[in-house]
């Protein structure tokens, strides 16, 4: 999502650097929608401005879950981790002085790394891992404090192309669920805070 800001010099816009923090919650397949809980969706990313509005640019991401082990009889301490890097395209919509509205959409490819006690007693290895592209359509509502930082509003919807299933961990099945509550890819929606800082001119 772009930084741009707009003032009556027109200054042309600069590269930035945006961090983002948000808690994630799963949204399909049912199972991982159940069975999983957000703790934290970090994104870190390098931008450049495409003309006064556009930019695009290059984001490192990870998103961290917890496993409900409460609802199997077997201990598990499973967590999952999906570490990935995407590219980014976006649009700024200047609604007033102080406040931009941003639109962006990233496609990249993402690791799933379920880790559990299961997994390890079952294999020897701590480790399920699966992997896939993702895409992550956002939008960002933020104040602009100065010439070179604002901070903000962000809400993501991210799609991974790849299903939570009993083999995250290990075990054959999940007690009460139906192979159709496997069906379907991991989707989140995520909601927190961001902020922008641009790369400042040489004097």
């Amino acid at each position: 999502m772009p930084f741009t800001v707009f003032s009556q010099r027109s200054e042309k816009p600069k590269p930035f650097f945006k961090g983002v923090f948000q808690l994630p919650n799963g949204t399909s397949n049912f199972a991982f929608k159940k069975l999983m809980g957000g703790v934290s969706d970090v994104g870190l990313s390098l931008n450049f401005p495409i003309g006064e509005r556009f930019h695009a640019g290059v984001v490192l991401e990870h998103t961290y879950f917890t496993f409900d082990d409460l609802s199997i009889p077997e201990r598990t301490n499973a967590t999952m981790q999906m570490p990935g890097a995407s590219v980014t395209v976006g649009y700024t919509v200047p609604s007033s002085e102080k406040l931009n509205i941003e639109f962006a959409m990233n496609v990249g490819y993402s690791y799933m790394l379920t880790a559990s006690e299961t997994c390890l007693d079952s294999t020897g290895s701590k480790y399920h891992v699966q992997n896939g592209l993702h895409l992550r359509p956002n939008v960002g509502f933020y104040l602009i404090t100065n010439e070179y930082l604002s901070f903000g509003l962000t809400l993501s919807y991210s799609v991974y192309m790849s299903e939570f299933s009993p083999a995250n961990i290990c075990v054959p099945e999940f007690s009460g669920y139906q192979n159709s509550d496997y069906s379907g890819n991991y989707q989140m929606f995520a909601i927190g805070f961001g902020f922008r800082t641009s790369l400042a001119s040489r004097k």
